[in-house]
């Protein structure tokens, strides 16, 4: 593919201030004209048929600044640039409680460039054909040759010369990215670790298989098989651990940690299985993100029946009063939830939730009504009803006598 050919004039993009500080007008820039090819008249550039003029050059300094840097890190930067301006920083804020997806506020990478006006609202999106367009390319290029690996960060720039940067951006040990292809934000396109798909968002089901690297290359892509072998060694808990698959790829989702078990699964997951994974956005009842419902995906994954044991509260009594027993748990020390949590993962194999924002918020239903669970924090472990706030029975607390 013919690269960006710049012109001897340097190209830059004239950045005025709005209200807020280093802003952009959005009335600026109209809309690109894709049949004639012409930019707006501040847009110095040879244009070529993906209609991004690069290298992007900023009038504020904190902008260019954060362009150079690793676009995870736009959040927590782009933070600190929009405490100047009131709107920018609430708009930063909201994120959180506008993620159409799963992930953290710092994944939303096109938003976040919003929110600062690195780009204007009606910045071009994707449409499925230049994607197909560009997967052919780097098909013609040889990247996706059998000696190739498929390589979703090539993928990712080639998108972004058109979309700036991807609606929801996830790399926490394998890639999830997406891309709307409108304005409705109704469909989009996610590659993953050998596969890009048309998404129907409404019916959280694949509507179009664009590219797949592993069905054209059998011989070198997991498979995944969903009734696992599981041999067991049986503890005092009457706990199946260490766990062992017959499935190599559920090994090493289990390997990797139950804190990436959400996003790992993206990489092995059927359709049926993403389908299942992406349904857990619209009911989380204990709170927080799709990722802290570890039990719940191990289900979906098949690393654990439905009907796997849970932690009952007498359970949570007999392994509390064991830590402290063995003098793991005192008045004196700070509150191991960690430890806890690793004891009742021998019963449960995950939380129901595991969650918390700067502090660790720990949840386990205590059987399959789902109605009251047991909840570990630095502050102690609780029964609560999901109805109510208030605890149903302190089970251990390091401030007695406090209201909780």
């Amino acid at each position: 593919m013919k690269r960006i050919v710049l012109c001897t004039t340097m190209i830059a993009l004239i950045f005025m201030l709005c209200a807020c500080g280093d802003g952009f007008n959005s009335t600026s820039i109209p809309a690109r004209d894709y049949q004639t090819g012409t930019p707006a008249g501040i847009i110095q550039a040879t244009i070529t048929p993906r209609m991004i003029p690069t290298p992007i050059v900023f009038e504020s300094l904190a902008l260019q600044k954060l362009l150079s840097e690793d676009p995870h890190t736009w959040y927590e930067k782009g933070l600190e640039i929009a405490m100047e301006c009131e709107e920018q920083y609430i708009g930063m804020l909201k994120i959180h409680e506008d993620r159409v997806f799963f992930g953290k506020p710092d994944d939303y990478t096109r938003k976040i460039a919003e929110i600062l006006t690195m780009i204007p609202a009606n910045w071009p999106r994707l449409t499925v054909e230049e994607v197909k367009s560009v997967i052919q390319e780097l098909k013609d290029e040889g990247f996706f040759a059998p000696n190739h690996s498929f390589d979703v960060y090539e993928v990712r720039s080639r998108l972004n010369e058109i979309a700036f940067a991807p609606d929801f951006d996830a790399v926490n040990g394998v890639a999830v990215i997406r891309y709307f292809t409108s304005e409705a934000l109704t469909e989009y396109v996610e590659i993953t670790d050998g596969r890009i798909v048309l998404w129907d968002r409404g019916a959280n089901a694949p509507k179009e298989v664009l590219y797949d690297w592993i069905a054209e290359h059998p011989d070198t892509a997991a498979t995944v098989v969903l009734a696992p072998t599981i041999t067991p060694t049986i503890t005092p808990r009457n706990t199946p651990t260490p766990m062992t698959y017959s499935d190599s790829s559920l090994n090493e989702l289990v390997s990797q940690g139950l804190d990436r078990l959400y996003v790992n699964s993206m990489r092995v997951a059927t359709d049926e299985q993403k389908r299942k994974l992406c349904e857990i956005h619209d009911n989380r009842e204990l709170g927080y993100w799709e990722e802290a419902y570890e039990r719940r995906v191990a289900e979906i994954m098949g690393l654990i029946p439905e009907n796997w044991p849970r932690v009952s509260v007498s359970d949570a009594k007999r392994i509390l009063q064991e830590m402290i027993d063995e003098e793991l748990i005192t008045q004196e020390r700070e509150f191991p939830t960690n430890l806890v949590k690793e004891r009742f993962n021998e019963i449960a194999f995950a939380p129901d939730m595991d969650g918390g924002s700067g502090m660790i918020c720990v949840r386990y239903y205590i059987d399959s009504t789902k109605t009251d669970f047991i909840e570990v924090s630095a502050r102690g472990v609780i029964v609560r009803d999901i109805t109510s706030s208030e605890p149903k029975e302190v089970l251990y607390d390091t401030l007695p006598g406090n209201p909780w």
